[in-house]
């Protein structure tokens, strides 16, 4: 029955055995016919379809006069059925973006068949899920743009800030949105739902994209990528503290967090930043190694030489504790932090791609240079300065505060190791306080003075 079911086709002819194209639908029903007086027709096209109508044909059985039709919508306990309906029928008065299911039977002289096996028709008229084609960031407007859909009357734009738990929502005719006046590198969350007025429904949500504003180098394109480098199914970096950085992240898709415009700090060139880096397991805990990098000078480019922040002094499974020193000669403005966490061995910044850099994770975030505070004042009715410096065998503070505070002092080398802390409390009003330097070698030295909120730095010479 495979070349009798062929439906000819006359440039074929003399160049294939069939001279037609191949009808699956016509075989069987063929070899349906052999078997049987009067089978069912044993399949049907659908065409023409819109949201409230379909039309279905089928291929005639031999024998049979005329046919019987029933349909019902999907899930529903009783059929409509129409009779003496020929080789083809449009149902109308359906249902928008519905599945119905269609039987047919055959009425032949010798007896009628049983109604074949049901097939699904689904009518148009779905609010379709819209995809978002574009979000651009140009100076300070952000351009949405997403797909169109006949069906749809409007969309429901809706978009936060990053980390906001309050949705903004637009109302729109039009297939794009325009974000104005938005902050300089800040990340915004956006999703879409279509509206189907016409046939009171809408679409699921989309998913959500983040896009992040306009950010200086920070958000360059030069930066190398590690996203979906690592694997982060057992292991992630859970948590970090840098600065006024406190962020716990959880674990990132694809082992990689862009928090770009997200969590963000202003480091103080020369000053020293504490810092805190919280690891995440989901059952079995390892050894990990941690690596802070920082663009200092803006080239997108992490200088395995010169622009290692911090490095963890070994592999640990535990919260990891320390302080990252900003250079003098750091450039001003918006740069790019990378935060890296991988198991057991320190790595590069844009990975080796070797096996040993295969599991943990990886979070960038934009960071602020700024000039060292002149003020040094730690809060309002704060106000620390250095007596002497060079300092010979001490370290004294004038302090003039409005309250008893406490107040925690940590002298480090340049490279960041704590070689000298105190914590003490201050009386109101102004007063004096002295550490005793004795016990270090000559040489540059930074001084950190914090009351637990905010610091302020200090580089002294110690004679």
């Amino acid at each position: 029955y495979i070349l009798d079911g062929v439906v000819p086709n006359e440039s074929l002819l003399g160049i294939t055995t069939s001279e037609g194209k191949l009808n699956a639908a016509n075989t069987l029903q063929l070899g349906v016919n052999a078997c049987s007086d009067c089978p069912p027709p044993i399949a049907f096209t659908v065409d023409n379809t819109t949201p409230f109508s379909a039309e279905i044909n089928w291929s005639v059985v031999d024998g049979a006069s005329s046919y019987d039709l029933r349909y019902r919508e999907k899930g529903a306990s009783n059929w409509e059925e129409i009779s003496s309906v020929f080789p083809s029928y449009s149902l109308g008065s359906l249902l928008a973006c519905s599945t119905y299911e269609v039987g047919l039977k055959s009425n032949c002289t010798s007896g009628n068949s049983d109604f074949g096996f049901a097939q699904n028709v689904l009518t148009t008229g779905c609010c379709e899920l819209p995809e978002l084609i574009s979000a651009d960031s140009e100076g300070d407007n952000v351009f949405f743009t997403w797909s169109e859909d006949e069906f749809v009357s409007t969309y429901l734009f809706e978009y936060r800030l990053l980390g906001s738990e309050e949705w903004i929502s637009e109302t729109l005719t039009e297939n794009n949105y325009v974000l104005t006046e938005v902050t300089p590198c800040i990340s915004y969350e956006a999703r879409l739902i279509s509206m189907c007025v016409d046939f009171n429904s809408e679409s699921e949500i989309s998913d959500i994209i983040v896009l992040t504003t306009e950010c200086g180098s920070c958000t360059g394109s030069g930066y190398c990528s590690l996203e979906d480098v690592l694997d982060n199914g057992s292991e992630w970096l859970d948590s970090i503290a840098i600065g006024d950085i406190m962020f716990k992240s959880g674990k990132d898709e694809n082992a990689y967090g862009n928090y770009l415009g997200g969590p963000s700090t202003s480091l103080l060139r020369g000053s020293l930043v504490p810092l805190t880096l919280v690891p995440g397991f989901t059952s079995t805990v390892y050894d990990e190694y941690f690596t802070v990098w920082i663009d200092w000078n803006n080239d997108e480019m992490f200088d395995e030489e010169t622009e290692l922040a911090f490095e963890s002094t070994e592999p640990s499974s535990q919260e990891i504790n320390g302080t990252l020193f900003v250079p003098e000669t750091a450039n001003l403005g918006s740069t790019r932090m990378r935060v890296i966490m991988n198991f057991d061995t320190k790595q590069g910044p844009c990975g080796p791609g070797t096996t040993a850099f295969r599991f943990g994770e990886v979070e960038d975030y934009c960071v602020e240079v700024t000039n060292i505070n002149s003020t040094n004042n730690l809060l309002d009715g704060l106000e620390i300065s250095l007596v002497s410096n060079p300092i010979v065998e001490a370290i004294n503070f004038d302090i003039i505060s409005e309250s008893s505070i406490e107040l925690r002092a940590g002298v480090y080398m340049i490279d960041g190791k704590l070689v000298l802390s105190e914590t003490w409390i201050t009386s109101a009003g102004n007063t004096n306080h002295t550490l005793d330097a004795t016990q270090l070698s000559s040489g540059l030295y930074l001084v950190n003075v914090t009351d637990g909120n905010r610091s302020s730095t200090y580089k002294i010479i110690i004679l």
